[in-house]
């Protein structure tokens, strides 16, 4: 049960006002008790990591930024300790700065205030839109290789354990932004353009550590190995949300 709190009456004050007002809102009508009391448990069961989403939507959008960042981060001083120097392009710069920019908005538009107007949906469905055709269009224009590769033929002989590769890879790097989604999101219930808007954004994520990392440039490994755990990784968690609903 909900405990009532009781405070000295002030000066000047009415007294048993207090009650009066109590029991003026127990008296309305629609008002169910049983509410109150499962808000009041969820509200009790709320502690550890479940405090992430009491936070302001500024700071829960940084949380699950900083560990895209921190991700895309780690795996291009992994490849560049690992003897593969980076040839930085001017191709390379835009397009991983596009990547960024949309990283942000889907994240964005994914925690988006529950207190404010919902965006257009036009502007959703355009961010989405362009979270899936800039990956695509990087898969088939390709540029030339983002990293000065030491032994290139050995890898194009094991192309496709290469592809295998870089999917599983992009994979792993956008559960970690999921997982982190999950735990700073308020909704109860997940909104499927709210689960696409974060899907996006890990995939985005992984693809472009793999943009970071693989130095393949053939175009169907990139369809397959990039685009592919883009596609793959946005169609699950939708359909997920989808047979949530």
């Amino acid at each position: 049960m909900i405990k009532e709190r009781t405070r000295p009456p002030q000066e000047g004050e009415e007294p048993g006002l207090d009650e009066r007002l109590r029991s003026l809102g127990r008296g309305q009508e629609g008002v169910d008790p049983a509410a109150f009391e499962a808000l009041e448990a969820a509200l009790a069961g709320e502690g550890g990591l479940g405090r992430l989403r009491a936070l302001p939507g500024r700071w829960r959008a940084a949380i699950a930024l900083g560990v895209a960042a921190a991700l895309v981060g780690g795996v291009c001083a992994a490849t560049i300790l690992g003897g593969s120097p980076h040839a930085w392009t001017p191709r390379l710069w835009v397009s991983s700065a596009a990547l960024g920019v949309l990283v942000v908005a889907t994240v964005g538009l994914s925690l988006w205030p529950l207190h404010r107007p919902e965006p257009p949906r036009w502007m959703r469905r355009g961010v989405w839109a362009a979270a899936m055709a800039l990956p695509l269009g990087m898969a088939l224009a390709p540029p030339e290789r983002c990293f000065v590769l030491e032994d290139s033929t050995s890898m194009v002989e094991g192309l496709l354990g290469a592809e295998a590769a870089c999917f599983l890879m992009g994979i792993f790097v956008a559960l970690p932004v999921l997982a982190v989604w999950a735990l700073v999101q308020r909704a109860a219930r997940w909104q499927v353009s709210d689960g696409l808007m974060i899907a996006s954004a890990a995939a985005l994520t992984g693809f472009l550590s793999l943009e970071l990392h693989c130095g393949i440039s053939e175009r169907g490994h990139l369809m397959l190995g990039h685009f592919g755990a883009v596609v793959a990784f946005v169609a699950a968690i939708g359909g997920v949300v989808l047979l949530r609903r």
